[in-house]
């Protein structure tokens, strides 16, 4: 069916809504106009016509199953299994169904029972299917096992379509394991093939903010862009690079490029207005507009979904509201349970409540024996942490730390700096002069404040009389910064 009479379809049942008649539709009709209210995130309306179609086409299997699949949308788990139990018939396209609302469930095993009983099991699109089902509820790996055994044959296939597809799933499949050396090279090898596909050019860019190469994500959008200059999806994702590399004013300017030729969505206006809220320590502002944003998100972003809790974290954090953070880090977990960032905020939640052996268990990630880049990433996650436990009074907690990052980092200036800190504190003098003379330059009374979060000169005095005491009593020789 054509957009146009998808839009003729809509504008009828629209007039006969206002009217408060009854027409009559076909289950195909029906469909279509519940899919095109889906998509512009009416989830309501998109409910309503189905069950104004059921009226029409009672126990009609197709409408029953766009039903199971809107409250599965909606993470309505209760009412898919209850209309799921309505119907007898066993079709393919129903099993695949079952099969989705047991991955929600987190019933893997039964899950995969249902797929072995499908008839086309074999079948190049039934593996897609279920790869993508695989990746789209967290079951990555499974989808790996699956099309792996597949690459060789595939890349000898002259169907472009189905080939983009299955290096599509695979690829972002992967980033999900956090394989990133094999994402990059199906990526990079799709490209070769197409370059002027900018899916391609996007999945890399993805592939690149799960990185945090977020500079080579930014590139990989201008190559997108060389193909289709005016593509708002890409301009959007450019827009959302600019800011991670805190080059916010370029990306206002693209996001007011993009508002010139149509509209921007609605949570991406939200999460730029969030941001900047955070700037100026609006902390409630920026919860707010982060908030509006989780509620209609509708981009095809992951990165952008992740980078969007975590800054509403960061704003709960500091509004100390530890209760919806908790409930924040939950539902993030469930999507991106990888990110060890979420057990960092989580940590703080047990900490704040007095739960010092719950906050220490979110806290034990281990660092041994990964490779980059989730390496990196993770010295990240407990660098933060050490520095919390740091400012929070926790200097035994933040020694081991720190020491232990050093281990796996041990030219890391900024973890030194944190280190030293730590030590001066502790009055350990061995240890703060060993790590001072690590740092390429030494640690100054400056640079101690902000280790500490004490940015204000008000806040500064009673810790700078403490700390002088320190280092009288230490008779430390320290460089002359510091005084």
């Amino acid at each position: 069916m054509t957009d146009s009479e998808v839009l003729k379809l809509l504008l009828q049942y629209e007039k006969m809504r206002e009217e408060n008649k009854n027409i009559y539709f076909e289950t195909e009709q029906i469909i279509e106009i519940a899919t095109a209210y889906n998509n512009n995130e009416e989830k309501d309306k998109a409910l309503s016509v189905i069950n104004y179609g059921l009226s029409l086409h009672p126990d009609e299997t197709e409408l029953l199953i766009e039903k199971v699949c809107l409250y599965m949308d909606n993470n309505d788990l209760p009412k898919a299994k209850k209309t799921l139990d309505t119907i007898s018939d066993e079709s393919e396209e129903l099993k695949m169904v079952r099969a989705e609302y047991l991955l929600k469930e987190h019933r893997l095993d039964e899950a995969k029972e249902i797929f072995e009983t499908l008839e086309e099991k074999e079948d190049i699109n039934t593996i897609l299917d279920i790869a993508s089902l695989y990746l789209s509820n967290k079951y990555s790996k499974e989808g790996i096992t699956l099309l792996e055994p597949l690459i060789d044959s595939l890349e000898l296939t002259t169907d472009k379509e189905e080939y983009n597809d299955f290096m599509e799933i695979l690829c972002n499949s992967y980033a999900d394991q956090e394989q990133y050396d094999l994402a990059l090279q199906f990526v990079n090898k799709l490209i070769d093939t197409h370059p002027y596909q900018v899916e391609a050019w996007l999945m890399l860019s993805s592939i690149y903010i799960k990185m945090g190469e977020y500079s080579k994500a930014l590139e990989a959008t201008d190559f997108a862009l060389a193909a289709e200059p005016f593509n708002h999806k890409v301009k959007i994702r450019k827009s959302i690079c600019q800011n991670l590399i805190e080059e916010t004013a370029r990306g206002e300017e693209i996001l007011n490029e993009i508002a010139q030729y149509g509209p921007v969505p609605e949570e991406y206006i939200h999460i730029v207005s969030g941001k900047m809220f955070m700037k100026i320590n609006k902390w409630t502002d920026a919860c707010n507009e982060f908030s509006k944003a989780l509620e209609s998100f509708s981009i095809n972003d992951d990165e952008t979904l992740c980078q969007t809790y975590k800054d509403t974290a960061i704003c709960l954090q500091e509004m100390e509201c530890y209760e919806q953070l908790y409930i924040l880090c939950q539902n993030a977990k469930r999507i991106f349970p990888h990110d060890m960032d979420f057990n960092f905020f989580t940590g703080v939640v047990y900490f704040k409540k007095g739960d010092e052996e719950k906050a220490k268990e979110q806290w034990n990630i281990p660092i041994y024996f990964i490779e980059e880049p989730l390496l990196s990433k993770r010295i990240l996650c407990l660098s933060k942490i050490g520095l919390y436990c740091l400012r929070n009074g926790k200097l035994e907690w933040a020694k081991e730390t720190f020491t232990e990052l050093l281990t796996v980092d041990p030219k890391n200036d900024t973890i030194l700096k944190y280190a030293a800190c730590t030590s001066l504190l502790l009055r350990d003098k061995t240890s703060f002069n060993a790590y001072n003379q690590l740092l390429k330059e030494t640690i100054t009374l400056r640079s101690i404040f902000e280790i500490l979060g004490y940015i204000e000169e008000d806040d500064r005095n009673a810790i700078a009389l403490a700390i002088q005491a320190i280092i009288k009593d230490l008779d430390i020789d320290i460089h002359p910064g510091l005084k």
